[in-house]
């Protein structure tokens, strides 16, 4: 597992070592939210946040949700963006990060 304190990520391809050696396959129960059932299949936690990945079943697009502990099981914070892949949510999510974190490669 990448060790986010001893050795913080400086490029993009250290937040995809990170999120990607991280990020663990998850047996959920689907959840229904606006009409739409998504399943949880990858997730970590880190501090007082959960890390999620959901896949929408009919349409299978992947969404990324970071969601402190009192939110549990609370639908309405549920983002509303949506990637065609898992590889092009894990790029998006990784180009966030980058650009929040003020990191230069």
């Amino acid at each position: 597992m990448y060790d986010f304190y001893g050795n913080p990520p400086k490029t993009k391809k250290d937040l995809h070592d990170w999120l990607t050696s991280w990020l663990e396959k998850v047996d959920a129960a689907p959840v229904e939210h606006e009409g739409q059932t998504y399943v949880q299949e990858y997730g970590f936690r880190r501090g007082f946040c959960m890390h999620c990945v959901f896949r929408n079943l009919t349409t299978n697009e992947y969404v990324w949700w970071v969601f402190p502990d009192e939110q549990v099981g609370k639908m309405e914070s549920f983002p509303n963006a949506r990637y065609p892949s898992f590889d092009d949510m894990l790029k998006h999510v990784i180009d966030d990060y980058y650009a929040r974190w003020k990191l230069t490669e």
